[in-house]
Parts: structure tokens; sequence; C-alpha cells
């Protein structure tokens, strides 16, 4: 046995970011490593939202949908991180990116950080009446499932300039009537 000690080697781990910079990966207070940080971050800075909605007794056959929109003149982009779709029936879910809309109700969003009055550049209104678009998702929701448009274990992040938005619709495909709650988060910035 040496009586030398040697230090141990230190190695950095580096992640990109969602706008292509290399960053150090996190290590958090138990040891463990926060290999997408930049959410965490945006969160405490105050500029990471999430907009929620439950629909009750979605008939069968009945569709029921979410509108995510960030206005033209935002000087803004919007980092969709995570939709979530949860359904005890088995369902389609579609994702269209910049449909024709009009009406809806508004959801208000809340800021994940609840100690900041930072107030999103998103519009969220469900209940819209849609046409057109271009649809980038089409998915199944398994009965008593949820779906991860975007975001969750695969990570992705969408990216909604200026003038864009992107509509969440579920269609119950089910025999009898179910309810639905759809969850978006994202973050705001150049």
């Amino acid at each position: 046995m040496s009586k030398h000690f040697i230090p141990p080697r230190r190695a950095v781990l580096y992640w990109l970011d969602p706008a292509g910079n290399l960053k150090p990966v996190t290590v958090l207070e138990d040891g463990t490593l926060a290999v997408g940080p930049w959410i965490l971050q945006k969160v405490m800075a105050g500029h990471a939202f999430m907009a929620t909605h439950r629909f009750e007794n979605v008939v069968s056959g009945g569709a029921v949908n979410v509108l995510l929109t960030n206005p033209s003149g935002s000087l803004l982009k919007i980092y969709l991180a995570s939709v979530r779709v949860v359904t005890p029936a088995y369902a389609w879910v579609d994702a269209v990116l910049n449909p024709t809309t009009s009406g809806g109700t508004s959801i208000t969003p809340i800021n994940l950080n609840l100690h900041l009055n930072i107030w999103p550049v998103a519009d969220v209104r469900h209940t819209v009446t849609a046409s057109g678009g271009t649809t980038i998702y089409r998915g199944v929701v398994p009965g008593g499932g949820v779906v991860d448009v975007f975001g969750g274990l695969a990570g992705e992040t969408l990216v909604l300039p200026p003038g864009s938005g992107l509509l969440v619709v579920l269609t119950n495909k089910g025999v009898s009537p179910s309810d639905v709650s759809v969850k978006l988060v994202w973050w705001e910035g150049e």
C-alpha cells in the first residue's frame, strides 16, 4: 500500500442548453446531477410558467382543446418545456402549429416562482374555435394514461417565436364520457 496520497481526478460535465450554449452540469445538495437545470434557473429567475385546465365529462367522440399563443408584438420566444395530457379514457391527442383561431376562455397561468410577480407574454385559452394549421404531433392516450406531447422523459423543447401558437386537441375515443386534464409548462426569453 502506497504512503502517498493521490488526489482524485476531477471531471467536469457539460450539457448544451436550448440556445446551444455549453453549460456545466449542476450538482444538487443531495448529490443528484441535474442535467437540465435550465428550467430550474428559469423558475428561480421568475421566467417559467404553468397553465392547467381540466375538462369534465367529455362525451364519447367529443374533442376539447387548449391553445398557447406567443403574441405578434412579443419580444420574447416561448420555450415549451412540457405538454402533458391525462385522461382515464382511450383518446387521441394532436398538436397543431399555427391554426387560425377565435374565441375561447382565458386560462390564467402561474409563475412557477410564487415569490415573484412576473406575468408571461403568452396567452393561454381553452375551447377555442380552430381551423387549419399544421399537425406536428399525432398520438394516442391509452385508457387510463398519461401522454407527454412535448418534454417529459424525452426532454425536447418546442420554441414558439412571436406570432405563433400551438393548439393541443384531445378527442375522447372511449365509449363513455371522461375527464381530461392538460398541463403546459414553459419559459420565456430571448
